[in-house]
């Protein structure tokens, strides 16, 4: 490898480590693969808009509707609940927020 493909991987290396602390830092609860993943295909196609499932489950006995109440307040879309109210499943469309 020649000394400049050495200096243009490590100068890439680096941008890509800081990438990595950035998104720690101001997205520290979202998975790095995801971020990623989202700008990614928002490069190929600015149109694109993933959509992406939210799968939890519960134990038996919580109310469902207080969940369902929980889950529309927090993230503003209607779970699909089955298993006599042990499952609970999110179609998320995620967007880019204006710059």
């Amino acid at each position: 490898m020649s000394v400049q493909a050495e200096a243009a991987t490590q100068d890439i290396q680096i941008k890509y480590t800081e990438f990595q602390k950035s998104c720690k830092n101001i997205l520290p609860k979202v998975d790095q693969k995801l971020i990623e993943e989202f700008l990614f295909r928002q490069q190929e196609d600015s149109e694109f808009k993933p959509r992406f499932s939210l799968e939890v489950n519960t134990t038996e006995g919580l109310d469902t509707q207080k969940m369902r109440d929980l889950i529309w307040n927090k993230i503003g879309e209607l779970p699909v609940i089955d298993y006599n109210g042990t499952y609970y499943r999110i179609e998320h469309t995620l967007r880019r927020s204006p710059t």
